[in-house]
């Protein structure tokens, strides 16, 4: 007997995942207990699993060419994924915390963690030491990378037993309060010291981690009800914004260095557009769709190595969502422009409370416009250094943000769903209806350029890049209401939960919202070409620097470059501080993130000798 941790999916399929001495050999059908009725859930033929790796492969660049790590996670494919449910606990499950050889440290010992098994039930307890020999065997070491025991603060032993092996561990409140971020799958467990006859001992469970689990099998966690939208302004609505910003530029040299670069940007044609629905992060992506393609982890199953576990949330922000006091982000910042600013907003989500129809348990902290902020103040920068294959890939990637912050649905509580529903609204729109009506959105945009009634605002600093940002999401909100979208959308397609196709329903969103929804591309497209110059007047180049006559090579120039974690690092607002958001109220040194950057190896605890938990 043994525990199913959670649900997870390959973006085709939904499984189980618990251990591999669990599920068994590949190919046999695997039984569990529903509603206390023994019965086949699925099956583990043609599901991958891992048992052990070496450990040099799994953390690279840490020392242990002679060890391997015990991963122990399988797979199994549910016949079906209705019966189960991802809300089952009392808090929410969030994303999962990244663990591996760029962020093992020792700030992880000592972290209060909770897991659930079915045979102990809720467990509590704390990290006590960080890849742990549990046994050594003809010179080969075998490694754990979490041993998980009693809490210091003596709430109570942990207790694990015989049936928790295949336990979800998640930290306890690190992404909010009441919110367990996953970070380990439990797979055997020690008794230390004293008669365990007696009850004498203390009880120490071993896991691995989750990261590494979902990395090396491909896979994403399905943490709630709406885990599987994708917040995806379709590739049509990205790469037209990308390409038109090209020709918006004010100032003539770098107007023609970004022409020049357009392809590295987005496509020359818009037949090419059209076409670019299916990239993969293998290969050279156009910038303004990598922070979708290759940063999103729900995205990139292709090479995951390169994508973000903190990226989602840099793509909208809800500025209309009431907060404690019944005032909205949007509210404040039209009372007070300087309202945008990294401790209130913090401040703001704190206490403001779920939209009425959502099913989450917390408010995600989208972060929009500081992403912008982030991201102009490193291409002033790179400008000043001249380092002109950053900038231009800076300048694509802040396509892709613009692009979100002029979709209605990106800046709003009613984002998939009138107050919070989940009715796949978002996806049908920006995505399906986008892509169906891509000619027509390609024969207005010249003429709704040419006639937008919007001007960004003068910005001087990476400050006044953030207010531009919100400006542009309050005109695309007043010009296409998200409720407008979203009953539109109710209104021919009725108690839907998941987008569609349907062309009756794509044409009823178009006839509907199709001329504003050109209107705010255009805005998109102008305020992204006013950022771009922006920021290379903010730098001082010269417009004689001798980069600005180059055409970059996607592949072998830009390429390495976004795939580097370091580069527009993507983080949680409250991780950010003034190297990030200069001429902001962030703290100079912010808290590090979880799991944060090693500064020393982790430490090495005592030798004892393991058993797995049947």
């Amino acid at each position: 007997m043994g525990t199913a941790a959670c649900l997870v999916s390959d973006g085709s399929d939904v499984y189980v995942l618990t251990n591999t001495h669990l599920a068994g050999v590949v190919g046999r059908p695997v039984r569990a207990l529903l509603q206390g009725v023994p019965v086949t859930i699925g099956s583990t033929l043609g599901a991958p699993h891992l048992a052990e790796r070496t450990f040099s492969d799994i953390y690279p660049n840490l020392p242990g060419r002679d060890a391997v790590v015990n991963i122990d996670a399988a797979i199994v494919r549910l016949d079906d994924a209705r019966v189960w449910e991802t809300d089952a606990l009392t808090d929410p499950i969030g994303d999962v915390t990244d663990f591996s050889a760029s962020t093992a440290a020792l700030s992880w010992i000592g972290r209060p963690v909770v897991g659930q098994g079915a045979a102990s039930g809720e467990m509590r307890g704390e990290i006590k030491a960080l890849f742990y020999r549990y046994k050594s065997i003809g010179g080969r070491d075998y490694i754990a990378d979490f041993v998980i025991g009693p809490r210091s603060d003596h709430t109570g032993p942990l207790v694990t037993q015989p049936g928790d092996s295949g336990s979800l561990w998640c930290l306890d409140g690190i992404e909010a309060p009441g919110v367990r971020s996953p970070f380990g799958l439990e797979w055997g467990g020690q008794r230390i010291g004293g008669d365990p006859a007696a009850g004498d001992f203390l009880q120490f469970s071993l896991a691995t981690s989750m990261a590494v689990i979902l990395r090396e099998l491909n896979l994403d966690l399905v943490s709630g009800p709406t885990a599987q939208r994708i917040q995806y302004w379709g590739p049509v609505g990205h790469f037209k914004i990308g390409q038109q910003a090209c020709f918006l530029v004010g100032n003539p040299a770098l107007r023609k260095f970004f022409t020049a670069n357009i392809n590295n940007l987005s496509f020359r044609s818009d037949d090419q557009i059209q076409l670019a629905t299916h990239l993969q992060a293998t290969k050279f992506v156009p910038l303004s769709d990598v922070p979708d393609v290759v940063w999103k982890t729900n995205i990139n199953r292709a090479k995951p190595e390169v994508a973000r576990v903190m990226e989602n949330w840099n793509h909208y922000a809800d500025i209309d969502l009431p907060g404690a006091d019944g005032g909205s982000l949007m509210a404040s910042y039209a009372a007070d422009e300087d309202s945008l600013n990294y401790s209130n907003w913090l401040t703001f989500y704190k206490d403001a409370p779920v939209p009425s129809a959502s099913k989450t348990h917390s408010n995600n902290q989208g972060a929009l416009p500081f992403r912008v902020w982030q991201i102009v103040a490193q291409m002033v920068k790179f400008a000043k250094n001249g380092d002109g294959d950053r900038f231009l890939t800076a300048a694509g990637c802040l396509a892709h943000y613009v692009g979100d912050a002029c979709q209605p649905l990106h800046s709003s509580q009613h984002s998939d769903g009138l107050n919070g529903a989940s009715t796949g609204v978002h996806a049908t729109y920006e995505d399906n209806m986008v892509n169906a009506h891509a000619d027509a959105i390609a024969d207005e945009i010249g003429s709704a350029i040419k006639n937008l009634d919007f001007t960004p605002r003068a910005i001087h600093s990476p400050r006044d890049a953030a207010k531009a940002t919100m400006d542009l999401m309050i005109f695309a909100q007043t010009t296409l209401p998200p409720q407008t979208i979203c009953q539109t959308y109710d209104d021919v397609h009725p108690g839907a939960s998941h987008e569609t196709s349907n062309p009756a329903v794509l044409d009823a969103l178009w006839n509907k919202c199709g001329d504003r929804t050109v209107e705010v591309i255009a805005a998109g497209a102008v305020t992204l070409g006013a950022l771009w110059t922006a920021a290379w007047k903010l730098s001082g180049a010269s417009k004689d620097s001798p980069w600005l006559t180059k055409v970059y090579d996607g592949t072998k120039d830009l390429m390495p470059i976004y795939e580097d974690k370091n580069f527009l690092r993507s983080l949680h607002l409250k991780y950010l501080g003034q190297d990030d958001l200069p001429g902001s109220d962030a703290p100079k040194n912010p808290p590090p993130p979880p799991g944060g950057p090693a500064k020393k190896p982790a430490k090495q605890v005592a030798k004892k000798a393991a058993k797995k938990v049947p």
